[in-house]
């Protein structure tokens, strides 16, 4: 009897929306046989005992690479030897791999990451290099390692499109699966606006929150006597951090840091907004998260956000490149206080 193994491959799936998503896919896996998840953080997911963490934090780079095309394989042959396994393996990181020594496998990869599909413009290239790599030359090893057996798992109707029209690939081998979002919905719907607002975000420079700050030197100009906060869930003294001062708008910001999902819920129940001008996402979780509190949102006029919340009540799109478009946006919102 063959047995059954479900290998995670999820070596870069180590924060934000990536990291959202595999620990969803280690509480609902089914399986009553063997999981092994490869993994750069297993101190984080020590919580998940029915699963054997791998430590792969130092596969970086091109190790990356080789470790996809015959790395897994042969530590896997390695461990099990002549054994007749049965593999499942599910792919993290946009793209799947090689497993020429088995032949009983099923391949399934998470696609989480739009870079890969998105319409980009030249300058962007400019202020993130690494946005070249992933929006021209990723898409290449995505086809590399494709074949007719592997099912591509995404979060949206759009991504599904944009996959299959960039790397050719039929559209009966994408499917789309929503992650659940768990909040506590607010029972009251006439929570009084407060005025403040939050951006939960780790920083990239396709999150885009730099037009946030233009976009309230702006206001300063033209609302001076109008004031409230931006909660950034980064770091004090950082690029923006200092961005804030040279543009004299460090007092509308508070830099938290990192905090719960529990601490972004409590803030929308006391009646804060969402700002979102993210110009890249799949899913775009925030936007969820906020619908769900019933919470008013600003966001960018793209695809992913346009799905999200098309037929939400409570939200302004807007040009992600358009400070003062922003501007009057927020300023709209708070006149409803």
């Amino acid at each position: 009897m063959r047995e059954n193994i479900t290998i995670l491959n999820a070596i870069s799936a180590s924060e934000g929306g990536a990291l959202s998503v595999l620990k969803e896919k280690l509480l609902t896996i089914e399986t009553t046989d063997k999981v092994i998840c490869f993994t750069s953080i297993p101190n984080q997911l020590s919580s998940f005992t029915n699963v054997e963490l791998i430590d792969v934090s130092h596969l970086r780079g091109a190790k990356r690479f080789y470790w996809d095309l015959i790395g897994l394989n042969n530590f896997l042959k390695e461990k099990y030897g002549g054994n007749k396994i049965r593999i499942t393996l599910i792919n993290f990181h946009n793209m799947s791999s090689f497993l020429p020594s088995f032949s009983d496998v099923r391949k399934k990869v998470i696609f989480h990451q739009a870079i890969a599909i998105s319409n980009i413009k030249f300058s962007e290239y400019i202020r993130d290099r690494s946005l070249f790599f992933y929006n021209k030359v990723y898409p290449y090893f995505i086809s590399f390692f494709d074949n007719k057996d592997v099912i591509y798992e995404v979060q949206r109707e759009w991504v599904k499109e944009g996959l299959s029209e960039r790397n050719n690939i039929p559209k009966k081998r994408i499917r789309v699966l929503i992650p659940k979002v768990n909040v506590n919905l607010v029972k009251d719907k006439t929570v009084q606006l407060n005025g403040d607002f939050i951006f939960p975000s780790l920083y990239y420079h396709y999150k885009n929150h730099l037009i946030l700050i233009e976009a309230i030197a702006l206001y300063k100009s033209l609302y001076p006597n109008d004031f409230f906060k931006i909660h950034i869930t980064l770091d004090k003294y950082s690029y923006l951090h200092n961005k804030t001062v040279e543009l004299g708008v460090e007092e509308y910001f508070l830099f938290i840091g990192y905090v719960d999902i529990n601490i972004i819920l409590d803030f929308y129940r006391e009646g804060g907004s969402l700002l979102f001008p993210s110009k890249i996402e799949s899913l775009g979780l925030p936007l969820l998260e906020a619908r769900g509190m019933n919470s008013f949102v600003i966001t960018s006029d793209l695809p992913y956000a346009k799905e999200a919340l098309s037929d939400y009540s409570k939200v302004s799109f807007i040009d992600p490149n358009n400070k003062r478009d922003w501007a009057l946006a927020i300023n709209k919102l708070r006149r409803l206080l």
